[in-house]
């Protein structure tokens, strides 16, 4: 069965299309298919990728996952989703994981918390990996947002609008993602900034809201708030 099941697992083995072609048809009628713990133990490869956020709920990262998904189906691989926000033991168990061998490279988002360096320890010298939007000095690759930038569009779209006094429902403070998006923020708002109008929440449902009930003299005179989280926001939203 090993030597029939060569010419399906090994795609560099050089041999016609045809022989190819009815060594599948066999498989197929014989009803097997490929192990996949033996083909592991065999390469030393999981075909695992990890994709690690930090909270799976936030709808910006449906797009990171799908395009990860399609591509390692492309690749013939898989992807194993981590939540680097659901505890610290959970992040070491992941990390254990990772350091194991049991994935063949690492996406993760960074959010400037130690579960961050914790998992990111773990693959340094192990898999390749990829930083999305993390603050970290290793050896990576890293894909980032244009965190200032995008504040300052969006502040100035609300100044377009006429606004003048601008609040500000941030991400926490000393992120390095913050530190951009406040700098754009008060790029557009010019004279008119205030560092009063800033609110730091987590970027959740429950600190989105929690945000807008800050003190009523706080926000008086505000017209517009810039958000730098969409679940964040539309939770602000009922509080408006």
């Amino acid at each position: 069965m090993g030597r029939l099941s060569r010419p399906n697992k090994d795609r560099t083995l050089r041999i016609s299309k045809e022989t190819r072609a009815r060594v599948e048809d066999t498989l197929i009628e014989l009803g097997c298919s490929p192990n996949v713990v033996a083909q592991s133990l065999a390469s030393s490869r999981s075909g695992t990728i990890a994709v690690v956020v930090h909270d799976i709920s936030d709808p910006k990262y449906g797009a990171v996952l799908r395009g990860a998904q399609q591509e390692t189906a492309r690749q013939g691989m898989a992807v194993l989703l981590g939540d680097a926000s659901t505890g610290s033991e959970s992040n070491a168990r992941l990390a254990r994981m990772i350091r194991g061998g049991g994935v063949d490279g690492l996406i993760l988002q960074g959010a400037g918390e130690n579960s961050d360096s914790q998992i990111a320890a773990a693959v340094r010298k192990a898999v390749p990996i990829v930083l999305l939007h993390a603050d970290m000095e290793i050896d990576a690759r890293l894909v980032c947002l244009p965190d200032k930038e995008a504040a300052l569009l969006a502040t100035g779209h609300l100044r377009d609008l006429g606004h003048q006094c601008i609040g500000c429902l941030a991400t926490e403070s000393g992120l390095t993602c913050t530190d951009a998006r406040l700098s754009g923020w008060r790029q557009a708002t010019g004279t008119d900034a205030d560092d009063s109008l800033i609110v730091h929440a987590s970027p959740n449902a429950t600190q989105g809201e929690l945000g807008m009930q800050e003190p009523p003299e706080r926000r008086s005179g505000i017209t517009a708030v810039v958000c730098f989280n969409v679940v964040s926001a539309v939770c602000a939203l009922r509080q408006i």
